[in-house]
């Protein structure tokens, strides 16, 4: 149930109530030259008015009580987590090397590189709970997935949510350091990607058809939420953290935490984008030259256009490329938006490209393809 009113607001009413009844106490002072009875009035219409003042409050009061978190009134049955550690908390135990590691309950994936994974409790990438799950690698691309298998009920609706973020930097002695907070920003030519998906058949191979996924998202400096919902085939089901990148830069970290596994309500399967993001960040230059951004709760074109205003794009030229009128108001999570056509941006430096200059050759391992799979 929302909020009626939130307690400052409620505090900043009461105030003003009780600065007015102060003002009426001292306006009941006698006045000599006032005509007989004219005292007695103002005293009962002031005495009214006070006493309305404290319904208000009361009234308030209470009502913010009721409809604040952690009250019993109003407040929904929590929506049990299958997942063992879903926080992915400590302990964490070794897996291969001795600087790979997994949280309780959860095991990893590698497809490609030889990253290290261990729990990172930096405050700032620390979004639920004391640690995150750290998954990185200096100087090279790596591709893995963290997973974990779950007994379930045959049919039962699934929904799979994790929030991700990407630090990506070609800086290995300032890490690309800034003076406005995250304090570091992200060099998007990485083309980093995070999904997050569900094997309703409960296999562990994050490369099989069965997957259904969510959008492949690049959470640059910020904690994103990605997900996905699906119907179980049998009584097992796998939940995947799937990470990759097109470059690898000095430094490639991602860190995971607050995944999820609930029953969803009853419904057609559908893939979320998930993403309450608090501003649009960009997304990474694609191999072909090109920036895409795939839309997440929330975007407009305005902020997204905000977001590559260092390429000189508008609100008005992301209409053109995408057949939009440049007053659309609501774009779909999920969709993809040109930003610039391939041959535009330098994937390697991520700068503009002069018109006839040919894109630097790569010698970085390309994007690996994030299955979509089918149910």
């Amino acid at each position: 149930m929302a909020r009626v009113v939130d307690r400052q607001s409620a505090y900043g009413i009461m105030s003003l109530a009780l600065k007015v009844e102060l003002e009426l106490n001292e306006s009941r002072q006698p006045v000599l030259i006032s005509p007989p009875g004219s005292f007695f009035l103002r005293t009962v219409s002031s005495m009214v008015i006070k006493f309305a003042l404290k319904l208000l409050m009361g009234i308030l009061l209470v009502s913010t009580l009721l409809h604040w978190p952690g009250t019993s009134a109003g407040q929904e049955t929590p929506v049990p987590n299958l997942l063992k550690n879903g926080s992915l908390e400590t302990p964490y135990y070794g897996q291969g090397p001795q600087t790979r590691t997994v949280p309780n309950g959860w095991n990893l994936w590698i497809g490609t590189g030889e990253p290290n994974a261990l729990p990172h409790n930096d405050p700032l990438q620390v979004l639920d709970g004391t640690v995150a799950w750290s998954i990185k690698q200096s100087g090279a691309a790596f591709t893995a997935a963290g997973y974990q298998q779950v007994t379930v009920n045959p049919g039962d609706n699934l929904r799979a949510s994790a929030w991700g973020w990407v630090f990506t930097c070609n800086d290995a002695i300032k890490s690309c350091a800034t003076t406005e907070p995250p304090y570091h920003r992200s060099d998007p030519t990485a083309g980093a990607a995070l999904r997050v998906g569900i094997d309703p058949s409960g296999g562990t191979d994050p490369t099989a058809a069965s997957i259904q996924w969510s959008a492949a998202l690049a959470p640059y400096d910020q904690w994103v939420e990605m997900s996905v919902t699906t119907a179980a085939q049998g009584s097992t089901v796998t939940i995947f953290l799937y990470m990759t990148q097109a470059q690898g830069l000095a430094l490639n970290d991602v860190y995971w935490d607050n995944a999820s596994l609930v029953i969803a309500a009853a419904g057609t399967t559908t893939t979320d984008t998930g993403g309450e993001v608090p501003y649009v960040v960009p997304q990474g230059v694609r191999p072909d030259g090109s920036i895409v951004h795939v839309v997440q709760t929330g975007d407009t074109l305005w902020s997204i256009a905000y977001a590559y205003i260092d390429y000189d794009v508008t609100v008005e030229s992301i209409a053109e490329l995408n057949g939009l009128k440049a007053n659309t108001r609501i774009l779909q999570p999920g969709q993809e938006l040109e930003i610039l056509p391939p041959g535009s941006v330098d994937p390697l430096t991520g700068q503009p490209v002069t018109p006839g200059t040919a894109l630097t050759a790569s010698t970085q391992p390309a994007l690996t393809a994030i299955p979509t799979g089918t149910a």
